[in-house]
């Protein structure tokens, strides 16, 4: 369970940083429509940023959604195996 929750904040963290990717190229993308700057390799930065944070973000979220529910399913596992033993409650 705890490999899980790594693996889930891990990609809190890629979806964060693929968020920033995309949040820098859409910057990029009004500087050069606004006119400060007019280079080609800035386009080309721009485009490729904004699709390759994209895809991080889909990727990233996909693998935590898959890693929530199998967690979710150890959880319930394991509260099934204590409610199985039965404990009794001291006081």
């Amino acid at each position: 369970m705890d490999e899980l929750r790594d693996r889930i904040e891990s990609c809190r963290k890629a979806i964060m940083l693929s968020r920033l990717a995309v949040a820098l190229a859409a910057a990029l993308i009004i500087a050069l429509l606004i006119g400060l700057t007019r280079s080609t390799p800035m386009l080309l930065l721009a485009i490729a940023s904004a699709l390759a944070g994209f895809v991080g973000m889909g990727s990233n979220r996909t693998t935590a959604e898959l890693a929530r529910a199998e967690l979710a399913t150890c959880r319930a596992a394991r509260d099934g195996l204590i409610d199985a033993l039965a404990p009794r409650v001291l006081g």
